[in-house]
């Protein structure tokens, strides 16, 4: 089910696995990004046991400083807030942007842990969702590669 959707982005919810997907169509400004934000927030008012999110940034590539400080400083803590349990967020990267933050990780750059948020990065979309279908379950096999099951 479509819960948002605009010319950059389309949020959708997927009951039988009760996951929450961000799928980001093209670059979106601070303004239009924050609104898809907060669109899942008001979801989640009326759906709060849902915990798995899953994030595609394959067409768009990193979001900026301010994105992701807004994510950090204001919504994570909302969506916790709301949902006061730990939650789970699976972003998937192209291979390239992938590689590329690999290839630059720089230990010095400093960010805030939520002891409430766990994620995990992918490259295929599949696989992401299957980790968040697998963690809802509490098996660890959702650590594995579908293939290995």
């Amino acid at each position: 089910m479509v819960i948002f959707e605009t010319p950059i982005v389309c949020v959708s919810f997927y009951e039988g696995l009760q996951i929450v997907q961000t799928r980001w169509k093209s670059k979106p400004g601070f303004k239009a990004f924050k609104e898809a934000n907060l669109e899942i927030l008001a979801f989640l008012t009326r759906h709060e046991s849902l915990i798995c999110f899953c994030t595609d940034l394959t067409l768009i590539g990193a979001l900026s400083r301010e994105q992701e400080a807004w994510l950090v400083y204001e919504y994570y803590p909302k969506v916790y807030k709301l949902l006061y349990a730990d939650f789970f967020l699976a972003v998937v990267f192209s291979e390239g942007h992938f590689k590329a933050i690999v290839s630059h990780y720089q230990l010095e750059r400093v960010q805030v842990i939520h002891e409430y948020l766990k994620i995990n990065y992918f490259t295929d979309a599949d696989e992401a969702l299957h980790w968040l279908h697998n963690v809802q379950k509490g098996q660890d096999a959702g650590l594995l590669h579908p293939d290995l099951l």
